[in-house]
């Protein structure tokens, strides 16, 4: 008879936490019902400070949705999970670009226990250009903040100056706090290394964007700062 008791009530505890599990993505549901899922993955923070869901979102139609697309981290808690960090870049209209960036996926890197730095990509095309934007984050004591990872204007770099692909560095601003605001530059590619470093990638020549192109890589280390 004990050991029924044990298993309802081991049943109903996981019904319970399946419910409220329901619930709170049932309520994210309709919260973004207008976007689409690009990624969702859980991560555990450093040290103690416990886990994450860390979610891009796209919408599923950009006219006339604010923002167009966001990176949204969730708490992972024992009640479910809480929305802790929202980031959507808005590009400033002096830039010229006739869409928002729409983020594309999200890596996380971890140069030591007590480090974490998600690593993230935001598309954008158009006529004359083509490619995808870096914005880094870092998480320091129960804090994520999008942060800059490289100094200066890469578009300056000798290797990468002259050719045509090149467009120059911007700041965007976070569409949830404007305050918050990081730079970035086009890219034809942006990944996290398994050594903890960003790793940009260039069109190295002139040539059309359909063709074999030449790749120049820049790489940097992150460092919390």
């Amino acid at each position: 008879m004990k050991k029924f008791n044990v298993i309802l009530i081991a049943v109903l505890t996981s019904v319970i936490l399946l419910g409220m599990f329901s619930a709170a993505w049932s309520s994210k549901a309709g919260k973004y019902g207008k976007y689409n899922v690009v990624f969702r993955q859980e991560e555990a923070l450093p040290g103690k400070d416990g886990k994450v869901m860390i979610v891009g979102y796209n919408a599923k139609n950009i006219t006339g949705t604010n923002p167009a697309s966001l990176l949204v981290i969730y708490k992972i808690t024992s009640g479910g999970e809480k929305a802790i960090y929202n980031f959507s870049p808005v590009v400033p209209e002096a830039v010229g670009y006739p869409r928002p960036l729409m983020i594309e996926k999200a890596q996380v890197v971890r140069t030591a226990p007590s480090e974490m730095f998600i690593v993230t990509s935001w598309g954008e095309t158009g006529a004359d250009y083509f490619g995808t934007h870096p914005v880094v984050f870092s998480y320091n004591k129960g804090v994520f903040k999008a942060v800059p990872f490289y100094k200066g204007s890469l578009s300056e770099d000798k290797t990468i100056k002259r050719f045509s692909w090149t467009r120059k560095d911007f700041t965007v601003s976070n569409y949830y706090n404007k305050a918050e605001k990081v730079q970035t530059i086009l890219t034809q590619g942006v990944s996290a290394t398994s050594d903890g470093k960003v790793e940009l990638n260039f069109y190295g020549d002139n040539k059309p964007h359909a063709d074999n192109h030449k790749i120049i890589k820049l790489i940097f280390p992150l460092i919390r700062s």
